[in-house]
């Protein structure tokens, strides 16, 4: 978790530094150490919500920097994106997850009314792709089968895509196969320049 409310504030971790969830209202401490990023950790017993479920990597801190500070962990509701921007929402997933975590997570912000944006951390799942070529990846991962697979055809607003096939590049998932996926190579630089545009736009909107 990158930022916490200290003293009515919304702070990053700082040494020594105490704070309350933005989503949970629980207590935060500062982790602030040598070896992982600074981050809030939820004191030991004080349960845990969404923002303490995974910890975040130094990639899924650095993809998220690419938007501006606002849009970074925004709460809405019971929810928490990890950058949402107008009526978009995108999250960033390293670890494994679940189909009915991640199914519930993008029908509950499809009906909040945001597009659901997965970007699929391809370093996490080298091993169990194949490119076979320009547009089409095999995989063989019963992860892809049972939870990416499921959600995507569940006919819901929302678009996965992976990335670190190609430097620079995301790649849009188009369509399922029995054990292959097919889609489309796009620039990364793009696809956040396009999001940050409608922040901008709506933050203009919104102060006009």
């Amino acid at each position: 978790m990158q930022y916490a409310n200290v003293n009515g504030e919304r702070r990053e971790a700082s040494p020594n530094a105490k704070g309350e969830c933005p989503l949970c209202g629980s207590e935060v401490i500062s982790k602030c150490g040598n070896i992982k990023i600074h981050h809030w950790a939820h004191v030991s017993g004080s349960g845990e919500c969404e923002s303490g479920k995974e910890p975040e990597s130094k990639e899924h801190r650095v993809f998220k920097e690419q938007f501006p500070e606002w849009c970074r962990e925004v709460v809405h509701g019971s929810r928490r994106a990890d950058v949402l921007v107008g009526r978009f929402v995108v999250e960033y997933q390293k670890s494994n997850i679940s189909f009915e975590d991640m199914l519930e997570r993008t029908e509950d912000w499809n009906t909040l009314g945001y597009k659901v944006f997965w970007i699929l951390d391809y370093e996490k799942i080298a091993s169990n792709f194949e490119r076979k070529n320009f547009k089409t990846v095999s995989y063989r991962w019963k992860w892809w089968r049972k939870t990416i697979k499921k959600v995507f055809n569940e006919n819901l607003n929302v678009s996965f895509y992976i990335k670190g096939l190609e430097d620079g590049k995301l790649f849009k998932i188009e369509k399922f196969y029995r054990k292959s996926l097919s889609g489309k190579l796009i620039n990364e630089k793009s696809f956040v320049k396009a999001l940050k545009e409608k922040a901008l736009n709506g933050l203009q909107k919104h102060t006009a």
